[in-house]
């Protein structure tokens, strides 16, 4: 046996080092609003965030025509949608259907554009019919089944749910109203298109129109605001436009859908108003904050015996490590 400088007996032993781990800093949340094409690029630990997909909506139609369907939402609100750290995603920007122009015998309107992000895609609002041109146009939410004295008809159906995927699970829409048998006359009013929050309202018999479904609110998970309102009829007067960018119906043209809202176009009135067009999309996503990661320092460890003298410098540099 030998008995070292430390009154330690037994061998001395070389320290294991364990190498420093320098601290990551935290990263900020990001709020980012698309109302045009264009690329998001995630931040460096970004692994998974919130978003909200809007379609273009739909336009409306013609000569006492229905109210148009918004367009389908897409909402994740939980920042459980994975992605992929530092890469970019394209964004593209659903258009809104075009109103026909004021006409005599009336015409219906056209359906919106899809928008698309990460993979997942919102849905274009369904047309709003007319007088003559009945049935809504099926879309994100549908659109609404027209007025006057046309046939009954059924709104358009609602799509965006039954996508595949998560573009129909975490998807909303609705259908638009229908034009019941009772409405089927001269002074039948048109109705309203469907909304992401609720269906369009039924065409009317007393010659006005009625409102379109409301849309969705994203506060405050993806910034604030309400959208994908459905278009509202027209008639001697018009229904409201749904809350989120829905079009007002009128008893001449038919009000715009809110640019950038995806909501659906306004019905036109009596003796040949023409339809709303529908407002273009929008895509919202939110990267959430995440916390700072200190450093951790480089450290030494070892088992067996060690000097006394040692293990008072390693306490002095803090590098000794109670097991």
């Amino acid at each position: 046996m030998s008995v070292s400088n430390g009154g330690v007996i037994g061998p001395d032993n070389v320290p294991n080092l364990t190498p420093a781990v320098p601290a990551v800093p935290a990263q900020s949340e990001v709020i980012a609003n698309f109302t045009s094409p264009g690329t998001h690029t995630t931040q460096p630990r970004t692994t998974a965030i919130s978003l909200f997909i809007v379609g273009g909506g739909g336009g409306g139609g013609s000569n006492v025509g229905g109210g148009a369907g918004a367009g389908g939402m897409v909402f994740i609100d939980d920042n459980s949608f994975p992605v992929s750290s530092g890469t970019g995603y394209p964004i593209s920007i659903g258009g809104g259907g075009s109103g026909p122009a004021p006409t005599g015998g009336g015409a219906a309107g056209n359906n919106g554009s899809d928008s698309t992000a990460f993979g997942l895609t919102a849905k274009g609002g369904g047309k709003g019919a007319s007088a003559n041109a009945v049935g809504g146009g099926p879309g994100g939410s549908g659109g609404n089944g027209g007025g006057g004295n046309g046939p009954p008809a059924s709104g358009g159906s609602a799509t965006q749910p039954g996508q595949p995927g998560v573009s129909g699970s975490s998807g909303f829409g609705n259908a638009g109203g229908p034009k019941p048998p009772a409405t089927q006359s001269n002074n039948g009013g048109g109705g309203g298109g469907g909304g992401a929050g609720s269906a369009g309202s039924p065409s009317s018999s007393d010659g006005n129109g009625t409102s379109g479904g409301s849309g969705k609110s994203v506060s405050p998970i993806v910034g604030s605001g309400t959208y994908a309102g459905g278009g509202g009829g027209g008639g001697n007067s018009g229904g409201g436009g749904g809350p989120g960018g829905g079009g007002a119906g009128s008893s001449g043209r038919g009000s715009s859908g809110t640019t950038n809202a995806g909501g659906g176009g306004g019905g036109g009135g009596f003796g040949g108003g023409g339809g709303g067009p529908g407002g273009s999309g929008r895509v919202g996503i939110k990267e959430p904050a995440i916390p700072a990661v200190p450093a951790v320092p480089q450290t030494m460890v070892a088992d067996g015996i060690w000097k006394l003298n040692d293990v008072v410098e390693y306490i002095k540099q803090g590098e000794w490590i109670q097991p």
